[in-house]
């Protein structure tokens, strides 16, 4: 937690396209529906 309005993350790998996000403390959780989106590398 940066402050009370940014939260800092390390997201682990994943598929392309939008994932919820779920922030939770003792007092709960609070979920962003596709907060987070994954975009496909570069080929190889």
């Amino acid at each position: 937690m940066i402050n009370s309005t940014t939260v800092s993350a390390v997201t682990p790998p994943g598929n392309a396209g939008a994932v919820d996000v779920v922030v939770s403390t003792t007092g709960g959780s609070a979920t962003a529906a596709a907060g987070f989106t994954y975009v496909a590398g570069a080929g190889i």
